[in-house]
């Protein structure tokens, strides 16, 4: 019986906190420890000290399963574009000097910046 409340009473305080451990911008996930460079209500503009190729394959890990998930290599970034009906429409991950990365996360329907 002890096991069981014990088992109860972690599910109800450790589990949410384990969830909510991953962030999120309009439903995709944002990579822990990234620098926010801008934030708006339809992008986020971060930096990861992280290769290019590590953060490309945090997301393809992330994103797993995904239907509509499509995903295209440039030679200066990897694309990454929703075409269902998410909040979030693209991920851009742009390869930067060193072992630092450009992540831009953005809704279909906002105004593009570069």
């Amino acid at each position: 019986m002890k096991r069981v409340v014990a088992f109860l009473i972690m599910r109800l305080f450790l589990a949410p906190a384990l969830a909510s451990a991953t962030e999120e911008f309009l439903g995709a996930p944002v990579v822990s420890g990234a620098k926010i460079i801008k934030k708006t209500d339809d992008r986020l503009e971060l930096i990861v000290n992280m290769s290019h190729d590590q953060v490309l394959a945090y997301y393809k890990k992330a994103l797993k399963g995904l239907k509509d998930v499509r995903y295209r290599e440039w030679k200066a970034a990897s694309y990454i574009e929703d075409d269902s009906n998410r909040p979030w429409h693209s991920i851009t991950i742009s390869k930067r000097t060193g072992d630092q990365t450009s992540v831009v996360i953005m809704t279909g329907h906002g105004s593009w910046e570069p």
